[in-house]
């Protein structure tokens, strides 16, 4: 269980009661998935939310003892407040909340992914200077997929040698439905908006920009490198028609849009990344050609492991939310009493 009555092992063990006290940016979807998942535990206090529209009614009833804001400070200089929860997105106003957060020494947890792709050195160097402060993202990459986890510790007595992935649920439910029932893209789209796996504005997630910063994160924990993702080719799925498919179907392949990054071992010595993000025709028998609907997966190749997978649905208020909550989890097992027990989790191992 993530809610009720659980109570975080940490404080089990050292026979505490205590509570964390919590300010949230961003109260949409996923926000209000999470203060689902954690209105009833014992130990976690929601103090206040900050939205932009203080009078929009929302589909989720705020916790007993929380107000809603309008002004973000209200939660940042907040000196009862231990943990801050963004989930508004953007990288302007976001990007200061974090940062000013991990400054006064509040745990982070963001499902950001823009804002941890763009400034992952800066919150890197910050967070070096602030080692007790926990900085989690795990619902930044591919929804409930747990891969953040699985880099940061499954993988990390291994060495990474290839990273691929359907990292974004609508362009993948966009093609899934192209491929099996012939419709147009432009069809297909209205269908995914309609039902709302596509936003208003669908080009982060059709040009590939979404999936772009993923795999930019996944790299920096493959690989140890930060990419410039303005530097990286990336080619959504807008031009691909039901006529691609149809050819694709003639050689038994499939199309699918895919973050590609991987060491590559130099003959005179050294390595570099080779990365970039596309559209890519996959043979009939590969399992990712038949990875359907909002569906990601990841596939990680490894020395030790060889090839490992991970598969599970990339998006949705309860997956990204389930993420989110994951890490409150983790971050209330290794605090007491609202402080870190020792140094942070490393964010970026």
């Amino acid at each position: 269980r993530v809610h009720g009555d659980c109570i975080p092992i940490y404080f089990a063990v050292h026979g505490k009661m205590a509570t964390m006290k919590v300010g949230m940016f961003g109260f949409g979807t996923v926000g209000g998935g999470v203060i689902q998942l954690l209105k009833e535990n014992k130990h976690l206090q929601f103090k206040a939310v900050c939205v932009r529209d203080t009078a929009k009614q929302r589909d989720v009833e705020l916790p007993a003892g929380c107000k809603i804001t309008g002004d973000w400070k209200d939660i940042v200089e907040d000196p009862e407040v231990q943990m801050v929860i963004e989930v508004m997105g953007g990288t302007t106003l976001a990007k200061e909340v974090v940062f000013e957060s991990i400054r006064r020494g509040k745990h982070v947890i963001t499902a950001n992914k823009p804002l941890i792709s763009k400034y992952v050195d800066e919150i890197e160097a910050l967070l070096k200077q602030h080692p007790t402060v926990c900085f989690m993202y795990e619902a930044s990459v591919c929804g409930g997929i747990p891969i953040i986890n699985a880099f940061q510790r499954g993988l990390a007595c291994d060495e990474v040698t290839k990273v691929v992935g359907i990292m974004n649920g609508t362009t993948n439910y966009i093609l899934s439905k192209m491929e099996k029932e012939g419709a147009p893209y432009q069809t297909v789209l209205k269908d995914a908006m309609d039902k709302g796996y596509a936003e208003a504005d669908p080009s982060a997630d059709v040009e590939g920009w979404d999936a772009r910063s993923k795999l930019c994160i996944l790299t920096k924990l493959g690989f140890g490198v930060t990419i410039d993702e303005e530097k990286i080719f990336c080619q959504g799925i807008s031009r691909i028609t039901s006529t691609d498919f149809q050819y694709a179907k003639m050689i038994n392949h499939n199309i699918k849009l895919l973050g590609i990054s991987e060491k590559i071992q130099k003959a005179e010595g050294g390595s570099f990344v080779n990365i970039f993000l596309s559209p890519v025709l996959v043979p009939g028998n590969n399992p990712i050609a038949n990875i359907d609907g909002v569906t990601n997966v990841v596939q990680v190749n490894s020395k030790n492991l060889n090839s490992s997978w991970f598969i599970g649905p990339g998006a949705g208020r309860y997956p990204t939310a389930n993420s989110i909550v994951a890490d409150v989890l983790d971050v209330m097992r290794v605090t007491l009493n609202g402080t870190v027990n020792g140094p942070a989790p490393i964010a970026f191992p």
